[in-house]
C-alpha cells in the first residue's frame, strides 16, 4: 500500500478543480514515482521493486542509521516486499501479507481515509460558532410561526434546518444571489416544489430571504413557512400533508411511509444543489425533525402495502447528517436514505428495505409517480 507524504494534500485541491483523473489513477501515479526512486547512497536499502500490491520502498532504520541525514524520501511504500533480499525472500516464502483478511481490511481502511481527504473533512461546530447559528435559526422559528395562524404553532409538522461550516455571516454576498440560488436549486419533481415561493409573501430581511404561504385551492390549505439567510442557514417548516389533504378521519394521526422517501429525498436533493452553489467547500450539517409524532401511524395511501402496524412512540423524531459538500453532492440519494430508515426506525419499523426506499427514490426523481 501506497503513501505519498507530499502529494495528499493536492489531492482535494485536484478534486475541486474538476480533475477527472480518479483515486486509482493516482495510486498508480504514486506506484510508479515511488518505483523511479533510489534510497539514499551507503544505507544498505534497495530499490523499489514491483510487486502486490505495489512498489515497495520503506526506509525501515534509516533515521536511526542516519539522523543527520537531509536526503529523506518523500515517499514510502508500506507492502509486504521491502528491505533486504533476506527479508524479501523470508516474508514470500511465509505468503503474502495482502492475501490476508486482516492487510485487506488495512487497506480499504487506507482507501476510506484517502476518499476521505479528496472529499473534504467535516469541520467542527465550536461554541462561539453555534451560539451565531442557534440565534439564526431562532429567529427563523419566531418569523415562520409568527407568520403563519395560530394552529400552525400546535399543529404536526416537518422541519428542516441547515448550516455550514466554517461560519460566515455573509458567506452568499446578497439578497439577490440567495433569491437566485433558491429559485435555481428548487426541487420541482412532485406538485408542490421545494422551497415554495409564495407570491405575496416572499421577500428579503436583514440577513437574506424569507418566505410564508397559507396555500388554499388545489392542495387545499396548507402552512409553511422558511428563512434562507446569508450564511448559508436554511431553516423551514410545514403542515404534514397527511392533517391537511381532508384524506385522514379527524382525530387519526397518520404519515404516508411513502411520503417520507419522497419529502426527505426533496430535502436532500434541494441541500445538494443549494450548497454546492453558495457553499462548495464546506461542512453541512442538516436536520430533519417531525413533530407530533407520538400515536401516529405509518400508513399506505395506496403506494403499496406496508406488513405491519408501525407506531411511534416517540413526541418528535429526528434525523441528523453531517457531511460535507462534496459528500453531499456525490451521495446525497444514499445519505437521504440514511435519514430516511432513521424515521422508520423510531416508528418501530426496523427490516425496512433498502430497494423499496431506492425504487421510490427513482420514481420520484424520473417524474414517474
Amino acid at each position: 500500500m501506497l503513501l505519498n507524504l507530499r502529494d495528499s494534500r493536492d489531492i482535494l485541491a485536484w478534486s475541486r478543480m474538476g480533475t477527472k483523473m480518479t483515486l486509482l489513477n493516482r495510486i498508480e501515479h504514486w506506484q510508479q514515482k515511488a518505483a523511479r526512486i533510489m534510497p539514499p547512497e551507503n544505507t544498505a536499502i534497495l530499490p523499489a521493486r514491483g510487486g502486490l500490491p505495489g512498489p515497495a520502498f520503506f526506509p525501515e532504520g534509516f533515521g536511526l542509521q542516519n539522523p543527520s541525514s537531509e536526503n529523506w524520501p518523500t515517499v514510502m511504500a508500506i507492502g509486504h516486499n521491502f528491505g533486504c533480499n533476506d527479508y524479501r525472500n523470508e516474508i514470500d516464502a511465509a505468503g503474502r501479507e495482502d492475501d490476508k483478511a486482516t492487510w485487506r481490511r488495512r487497506g480499504d481502511q487506507l482507501l476510506k481515509m484517502v476518499e476521505r481527504l479528496i472529499k473534504g473533512r467535516p469541520l467542527t461546530l465550536d461554541d462561539d460558532t453555534a451560539a451565531q447559528i442557534q440565534s439564526e435559526v431562532r429567529d427563523a422559528q419566531e418569523f415562520i410561526i409568527g407568520s403563519l395562524p395560530e394552529e400552525f404553532a400546535q399543529a404536526g409538522r416537518w422541519e428542516v434546518e441547515c448550516y455550514v461550516l466554517p461560519y460566515v455571516r455573509e458567506r452568499i454576498p446578497t439578497m439577490g444571489s440567495i433569491s437566485e440560488a433558491l429559485r435555481e436549486c428548487q426541487v420541482a419533481l412532485r406538485g408542490w416544489y421545494f422551497p415554495h415561493f409564495d407570491r405575496e409573501n416572499t421577500s428579503n430581511f436583514g440577513r437574506g430571504v424569507q418566505s410564508h404561504t397559507a396555500a388554499r385551492g388545489t392542495f387545499g390549505k396548507h402552512l409553511e413557512g422558511y428563512r434562507a439567510f446569508q450564511s448559508g442557514v436554511f431553516v423551514w417548516k410545514s403542515e404534514y400533508w397527511e392533517d391537511t389533504s381532508g384524506r385522514v378521519p379527524i382525530g387519526q394521526k397518520v404519515l404516508s411511509f411513502v411520503g417520507v422517501i419522497l419529502e426527505i429525498t426533496e430535502f436532500f436533493l434541494f441541500a445538494k444543489r443549494y450548497y454546492a452553489k453558495t457553499a462548495p467547500d464546506s461542512t453541512v450539517h442538516l436536520t430533519v425533525r417531525l413533530t407530533d409524532t407520538q400515536n401516529r401511524v405509518l400508513a399506505s395511501f395506496g403506494e403499496g402495502s406496508l406488513h405491519g402496524n408501525y407506531v411511534c412512540r416517540e413526541s418528535q423524531v429526528e434525523a441528523d447528517i453531517e457531511c460535507t459538500a462534496a459528500e453531499l453532492a456525490a451521495s446525497y440519494d444514499e445519505l437521504a436514505r440514511k435519514a430516511i430508515r432513521r424515521v422508520y426506525e423510531l416508528f418501530n419499523w426496523n427490516d425496512s428495505r433498502e430497494e423499496l426506499i431506492s425504487q421510490w427514490q427513482e420514481k420520484l426523481v424520473n417524474r414517474s409517480i
